[in-house]
């Protein structure tokens, strides 16, 4: 949002005798901070948040002729639990967006927690005070996979709250284009060493996830002897330092061990208490890491409709429609390591792990399975290049 000298046009002048208006408060779920100049997306953004439930400060509905701009900012600031800023070129340009954004930053900093959601809708030069947050990217999206995109990432960051009143449905602006990530030549994901992020929680897990680990590990020992593979694990995933994990290990395939509730992921909070976390959640996780993460595996029973919906904003994922024997997963995935680092295209490498479960009788319920995201070509894609 920025201050009524940078862009906006107010219908009334504020005279000097008049009373001033003053917003009601009242806690809310987000404030949005934008440059007047981006309404269109700024506009679709709010109704898009509101029609999910969430509630918002909004300066086209919270800000009316007459207020006092700084002091209705600080109020709604102080009243929300984070800000939502919408980065574009017009946003880094204005300084009381800058304004805005910093402050969030500092709260973020001060807490130790998130405090500030970036939703980056065009190309545009990040300032390099917040060139190292995570942010939601609609770049280049078409209108239903940016809804999807944006309710995960939200969801991952807050609890829905109330809803506000919902207007008429604004249009969907043209977003500024960018290149396409999607797969569709021949091309090989990573360069070397293809990073193997192993996670887990064992806090909400009964299995063996360091025995899983060690085993994937010992099959994979010859490629990491040779710099092909980096494989970490982190087993003490929660939902407090997901975020700082992945952006810490950048990862290209992520594997999440461990078990599921009612087809959601069994995770611990930070108070290590059991949670768990929803497939559009999940999504919203990795989506948030751009073009980083190639391949989401969700390594529990029944994940087969979690990894469908990571399948929308991460090119590839695999989950199993039924329950699965801890010893058939660790078969599978020593396979289809094996054939990947191999040189084998993921569609291959998929394959030989596929038929490895067939030839022992194990039913076709209970083997993962692969999705790809749209224009995304699996036999064409090669995570390691040993040419």
């Amino acid at each position: 949002m920025s201050h009524p000298k940078n862009g906006r046009t107010l219908s009334a002048i504020l005279l000097i005798n008049s009373p001033i208006y003053f917003m009601k408060t009242e806690k809310r779920d987000f404030f949005i901070s934008f440059n007047s100049k981006d309404k269109a997306i700024s506009d679709w953004i709010t109704y898009e948040l509101k029609r999910k439930g969430f509630t918002m400060y909004y300066q086209y509905d919270d800000f009316p002729p007459g207020s006092d701009f700084m002091k209705q900012m600080n109020k709604a600031m102080l009243n929300t639990k984070l800000t939502i800023a919408i980065w574009t070129k017009n946003y880094f340009d204005s300084n009381f967006t800058a304004i805005e954004a910093r402050t969030a930053l500092k709260a973020s900093l001060e807490k130790e927690e998130i405090k500030i959601i970036p939703i980056k809708v065009e190309d545009c030069e990040i300032d390099p005070l917040f060139s190292t947050l995570v942010y939601i990217n609609l770049i280049g999206k078409q209108e239903f996979e940016s809804q999807k995109l944006l309710i995960s990432g939200v969801r991952a960051a807050l609890s829905i709250g109330k809803s506000s009143d919902v207007k008429r449905k604004p249009p969907f602006p043209i977003l500024t284009t960018q290149s396409n990530s999607t797969i569709k030549n021949e091309q090989f994901i990573s360069d070397k060493p293809l990073r193997i992020l192993y996670a887990g929680s064992k806090k909400s897990s009964t299995l063996d996830l360091e025995y899983s680990y060690q085993t994937l590990a010992q099959s994979l020992k010859k490629f990491i002897a040779k710099d092909i593979v980096r494989f970490s694990k982190n087993l003490n995933i929660n939902t407090s330092n997901i975020f700082d994990i992945l952006l810490k290990q950048k990862p290209h395939i992520f594997h999440f061990s461990g078990k599921q509730d009612g087809g959601d992921i069994r995770i611990t909070d930070e108070n290590n208490h059991v949670t768990t976390i929803s497939d559009i959640e999940l999504a919203g996780f990795l989506t948030s890491f751009g073009d980083s993460i190639k391949l989401a595996i969700i390594d529990t029973c029944y994940s087969y409709n979690c990894a469908k919906s990571i399948s929308d904003v991460v090119d590839f994922s695999v989950g199993v429609k039924d329950s699965i024997y801890d010893v058939d997963a660790d078969k599978f995935f020593k396979v289809f390591y094996n054939a990947l680092c191999s040189g084998f295209s993921i569609k291959d490498s998929i394959g030989q792990a596929t038929a490895s479960l067939k030839f022992k009788g194990t039913p076709l319920k209970e083997i993962p399975v692969l999705f790809c995201k749209k224009n995304s070509d699996p036999s064409k894609a090669y995570f390691v290049n040993l040419k």
